[in-house]
């Protein structure tokens, strides 16, 4: 079984591609996960800013029924 110097070249050409399209996958999976990091974060503000306004909005209910119940 001998193997041609044609052979070889079109196995490490093939190989080459497929490092190349993982590489092309490994990337969008990088971007994909610098994202989510990123999309948690924002949303994990936002959901801070959400509980304090929350806190404030009960806080004013609470004022506005002991102001009408004193009348």
């Amino acid at each position: 079984m001998v193997i041609g110097e044609e052979e070889v070249v079109n196995l490490l050409t093939q190989v080459g591609e497929i490092g190349q399209w993982l590489q092309a996958i490994g990337l969008i999976i990088v971007l994909w996960i610098i994202f989510q990091i990123v999309s948690f974060i924002i949303n994990r503000k936002n959901r801070n800013t959400l509980k304090d306004l929350r806190a404030d909005i009960n806080r004013m209910e609470k004022k506005i029924d002991a102001f009408g119940r004193k009348k």
